[in-house]
């Protein structure tokens, strides 16, 4: 049978077992959110591009279409 001494040494064990095993993951975590800050500069950028294309793309349709109407 385990005294409480024996339970206290487990339980102290399994503790400090749980807390080494977040420290990676933590470290995971805070690579993650350094990435998906990086991807939402990256997507911004992609839709201030599209924007920018979409204006352009009206700009040729516009004169295109005048052109064929002459």
């Amino acid at each position: 049978m385990l005294t409480k001494s024996d339970l206290k040494q487990i339980r102290t064990v399994v503790q400090e077992e749980v807390q080494s095993g977040t420290k990676p993951i933590k470290a995971d975590i805070a690579s993650i959110k350094t990435d998906v800050s990086g991807l939402k500069k990256d997507t911004e950028s992609l839709k201030a591009g599209q924007a920018r294309t979409d204006k352009a793309l009206k700009s040729i349709k516009k004169s295109l279409d005048e052109a064929t109407a002459s």
